[in-house]
This record gives structure tokens, C-alpha cells and sequence, in this order.
């Protein structure tokens, strides 16, 4: 019968079964802290099926990869973008040109074609997008809390009434 659950269940219970790709085996392994947060971030895709998705402070791409293989094996029509300097982080021990190189090599053959990695700082790239238009937005910059939340209320305007907002890293 339609409208009929079982017994103690409703029609808004969550069920994993739903969001299988939160299994999906990230195909580019890169051992960082957020490595363990994978099945979370197929899953926020999943979910939230973002229009547009940013994650500032991209590094090596385990976590925005991950993202970018939600986005292609559910075949959403979001457009991804990373924002990074590529400069180098003391803290992972990142040579910037060959992280870059690397991670375009990964970056464009699998996800070029809705995906960009935009060599900028973070205050410079917010002006590239619009008021109100991000359903999904990755902090994963910097360990203080100052810097943290200079980006948060630097791109909050920039999020969708939709948007959901995941900062990764503070260490305060």
C-alpha cells in the first residue's frame, strides 16, 4: 500500500542503502587525515546534489577527488571547482609545481570536463562566483582559527539558501 512503513519507521527514516556510492573505493588514494572522511563526502554529494560545489585548500586532492567521483558516478550536472595557491603546506610537506603537475595529470583526463583547479589565493578567487550559488562548500585551510574564520565570513554571502558548509582541519 502506498504511504504504508513498517512498524516504528517513517517515511523520512534514513536508509544507507539509498546512497551506495558512500562505498565506492576513492580511485585516487593519497594518505592524508581526510582519506577517513571519504564515505562522508560521497555521501554529503550524494545528498545534497550540488549545482555548484568549491573546496578551498584542495593540496594533494584526496578530498576533492573523492568529491569529483561522487559528482561522475552519480552523473550530476555540478560544476566543481578548487581553489588552492599550490604554493606548498609545511604541514603536509607539499613541493608545489609537482603536487600541481600531479594532480592535473589525475585531474583532467577523469573530471576536466566539469571540474576546475584554479591556482588562486582564497580572497582572490571569491570574487569569481556569484552571491547565493554554492550548495557545497570544503574549508580545508588553514589549522588556526582566525584564518578558519576569515574564510568562513569571507565566503559565507557566497553560499546557496541550500548551501552546506564543511570546514576540515581547525585545530584550535
Amino acid at each position: 500500500m502506498e504511504g504504508v512503513v513498517e512498524s516504528g519507521a517513517t517515511e523520512t527514516d534514513f536508509d544507507l542503502l539509498d546512497h551506495l556510492v558512500c562505498l565506492s573505493v576513492p580511485k585516487r588514494k593519497v594518505s592524508t587525515a581526510w582519506a577517513q572522511h571519504a564515505p562522508l563526502g560521497m555521501l554529503l554529494v550524494d545528498l545534497i546534489q550540488p549545482t555548484l560545489l568549491v573546496e578551498l585548500g584542495t593540496s594533494t586532492g584526496s578530498s576533492y577527488f573523492t568529491l569529483c567521483q561522487a559528482v561522475d558516478e552519480l552523473r550530476l550536472g555540478t560544476r566543481c571547482f578548487a581553489v588552492d595557491t599550490w604554493d606548498g603546506d609545511p604541514r603536509s610537506g607539499c613541493n608545489s609545481d609537482d603536487v600541481f603537475e600531479n594532480l592535473k595529470q589525475h585531474h583532467d583526463s577523469r573530471y576536466g570536463a566539469f571540474s576546475t583547479l584554479r591556482r588562486s589565493t582564497f580572497d582572490d578567487a571569491v570574487r569569481r562566483f556569484d552571491d547565493r550559488s554554492i550548495d557545497l562548500l570544503h574549508i580545508n585551510g588553514s589549522d588556526a582559527y582566525q584564518a578558519a574564520r576569515h574564510d568562513v565570513d569571507t565566503w559565507l554571502p557566497k553560499m546557496s539558501p541550500r548551501g552546506v558548509l564543511v570546514v576540515h582541519g581547525i585545530n584550535e
